[in-house]
């Protein structure tokens, strides 16, 4: 039984997004980062 029969890429394919459209990364950038200061948070409170 070999294990490397599925190879699963460490990077998905990202969407192709329309170029030239700085508000859409924007609000992307800004809820990746709400999301890691809510994590932060959440992991602080449980010690």
């Amino acid at each position: 039984m070999s294990s490397t029969q599925i190879q699963v890429p460490a990077i998905p394919p990202q969407p192709q997004l329309p170029q030239g459209d700085p508000t859409t990364q924007l609000i992307i950038a800004i809820a990746l980062l709400i999301k890691a200061i809510a994590l932060l948070i959440h992991t602080l409170k449980r010690r």
